[in-house]
């Protein structure tokens, strides 16, 4: 690279862009705000840009990476991703890394994950951003890789879609959710709900899902038997009498598997189905749960007091 063009790339803003593992087009419909922006782009483009930010000159040696982590819609063809501008900055390397520092902290890691967490939380399916890159281009398209912001080797394929009228939905529920999660019982929650869309092994992701309404409802998880925990399970979800009782023997039933799972090794026993359920229970428990906002020990108390369809904290509740 000449003097020339050197100087032309250090004088353009700082780029940011991730891209989405598991998604097609009705990603696009989603406002992330902060300044972040969602985009496409056609396989080919993809591979272009992602050869110069990895500097390997032949684009085609990079379809593995879009495949294993599943940022590649072959049946769109396309690639999505989400990007933001930092602005310039200074020349000098420190400068430029402090920049990048600053933004992957408040930006990236503190608000952007956030809302991908929330946004996994709202629905099934594996919305991720396993491939993020920091740069510089200038207008002839050369570009400098300024720092790499994560990249994961493999993603779980669990495509996420939106249709039409879930989008409304999400934005109001991103709205409506903390940037900040203040209890630390529904941060390890989320944690370890997120741990299960990194797992391979079917019978472990089944593990860690239960443990995640375990967690959310026990007050002191030693003392607490499954019976109790798949009844506060139910009265935390259970829109009317006969949906809460029909949760709690669900639930149960799950937790039989699990104890001759963990005891006998019984591994044969998990089923694809179970682990959808213990999914959508561990994902819906952490979803109410955070619109009730309240400490553990009285989120346990509550539960205890309550029936079966009763939810006193949900006034139109249905």
């Amino acid at each position: 690279m000449n003097g020339q063009v050197k100087n032309s790339i250090e004088s353009t803003p700082i780029s940011f862009i991730a891209f989405f593992g598991n998604v097609d087009a009705s990603i696009q419909g989603v406002g992330l705000g902060n300044g972040f922006s969602i985009g496409q782009c056609s396989t080919d483009e993809c591979l272009s840009l992602l050869s110069k930010l990895e500097n390997i000159p032949t684009p085609m040696a990079l379809t593995h990476l879009l495949d294993s982590t599943n940022c590649l819609n072959r049946e769109e063809g396309k690639c999505y991703y989400v990007r933001s501008e930092l602005g310039t900055c200074g020349t000098e390397e420190t400068e430029i890394a402090k920049m990048v520092e600053s933004f992957d902290y408040s930006m990236v890691q503190d608000y952007l994950d956030h809302r991908i967490r929330m946004m996994r939380l709202f629905k099934l399916g594996n919305v991720c951003l396993p491939l993020k890159y920091y740069f510089q281009e200038d207008e002839n398209g050369d570009v400098r890789n300024c720092g790499y912001g994560g990249k994961m080797s493999t993603v779980i394929k669990d495509p996420y879609t939106l249709e039409h009228q879930e989008l409304d939905e999400l934005r109001m529920f991103l709205k409506a959710t903390p940037v900040v999660i203040h209890h630390e019982y529904v941060q390890r929650s989320i944690a370890q709900y997120d741990v299960a869309y990194q797992t391979h092994k079917k019978n472990l992701v089944f593990q860690l899902l239960l443990n995640v309404v375990e967690y959310l409802t026990a007050y002191e998880i030693d003392t607490r038997d499954n019976e109790t925990v798949s009844r506060s399970i139910a009265i935390l979800l259970g829109s009317d009498r006969d949906r809460s009782r029909n949760i709690e023997r669900d639930l149960n039933q799950l937790f039989r598997k699990q104890r001759k799972l963990t005891i006998m090794g019984e591994s044969s026993l998990i089923e694809h189905m179970d682990v959808m359920k213990a999914r959508v229970y561990a994902m819906e428990s952490i979803k109410e749960v955070l619109s009730m906002n309240i400490p553990k020990k009285e989120l346990v108390r509550i539960l205890g007091k309550c029936g079966h369809g009763q939810r006193p904290w949900r006034r139109n509740s249905i």
